[in-house]
């Protein structure tokens, strides 16, 4: 992702991404994947932030990437959290995660999963024509 954009999030969400750019953690590279998905983590964000609020409870982003082709977020926290406070997290960020699968990775534009050789990526028709990628169904 673009480090205008990183820093657009850091900026409204400066708990959330105390770690971006940090030496010595995963952060340190950045957010992991192309600008398309800003939207939908920003949304993530803003609702882990609210999350936090509500609960007086920190998350801090681990590692943001793509792999096989959907958005991963990995978070971790100086908090102890119960189970049902775990729950209620993993369930934000695998709501995101799954929505992936249907946001073109470059575009933003509605997308889906597409294949090229052994590497995934959620794209829009015009982006997997661009890059020379494949509907999964056609590997098949």
């Amino acid at each position: 992702m673009k480090k205008e954009l990183e820093n657009k999030l850091k900026k409204k969400f400066p708990s959330l991404y105390k770690n971006l750019y940090k030496e010595n953690t995963c952060m340190q590279w950045g957010i992991e994947c192309d600008d398309g998905w800003y939207d939908l983590i920003y949304n993530l964000s803003s609702e882990l932030d609210s999350w936090c609020e509500q609960n007086k409870m920190q998350v801090n982003a681990a590692q943001i990437k793509e792999k096989f082709g959907t958005l991963r977020f990995y978070f971790n926290s100086a908090n102890v959290f119960t189970d049902d406070q775990y729950k209620e997290i993993s369930s934000i960020v695998d709501k995101y995660e799954k929505l992936s699968s249907t946001v073109c990775e470059l575009t933003g534009n509605v997308g889906e999963l597409k294949v090229k050789g052994y590497w995934y990526k959620t794209l829009c028709k015009e982006s997997a024509i661009l890059l020379g990628y494949e509907d999964i169904k056609k590997k098949d």
